[in-house]
């Protein structure tokens, strides 16, 4: 959308927003006056007024139609306005939908990328569970060694039997 489009689309919905409060206004005076009409037309037959009282009673067989007719119009501008920022927002949803692409392209790259880390990561945790399990072996055997070679030989006796014989 251009920026010509876009101030026109702004006034055309600033111009719509007047219209809206323009017709609840309306409503709203022809509700009010609808409320009020049961005890201007008692008031009227208290002051003996029968032009009045005719006047007052066609306003009220009336009234319902023209608060009809005010509901109408009023919905039909809240229509409008929702179409037309219907319009609006599936422009922009249509505009974001490249960077949320790229976005999630960019997302389904880190998980990638995260998940080749956690392989490498487990590989390499697994050599170091390894080694130290390695390196406990071999002190293990190295201090069974040391002790077998720091423990007293018992004693050899020796037999030669080719040692002469006393006599």
């Amino acid at each position: 959308m251009t920026k010509k489009e876009a101030e026109a689309t702004d006034n055309a919905v600033a111009s719509l927003a007047e219209e809206i409060g323009t017709a609840e206004r309306a409503l709203n005076e022809l509700e009010a006056e609808k409320v009020s009409l049961p005890d201007r037309i008692q008031r009227a037959a208290r002051d003996a007024d029968a032009a009045e009282m005719v006047s007052l009673r066609r306003r009220f067989d009336e009234i319902d139609l023209h608060v009809g007719a005010a509901r109408v119009r009023l919905g039909q501008l809240r229509l409008h306005a929702d179409e037309s920022r219907l319009v609006e927002a599936e422009a922009e949803a249509a505009r974001l939908v490249a960077p949320m692409e790229r976005a999630k392209g960019r997302l389904d790259e880190a998980r990638a990328a995260f998940k080749k880390a956690e392989g490498e990561f487990a590989v390499a945790q697994s050599e170091v569970s390894a080694l130290r399990m390695s390196i406990g072996d071999r002190r293990r055997r190295i201090d069974a060694l040391m002790a077998e070679a720091s423990t007293p030989l018992a004693p050899v006796v020796r037999s030669l039997p080719h040692a002469p014989k006393a006599a």
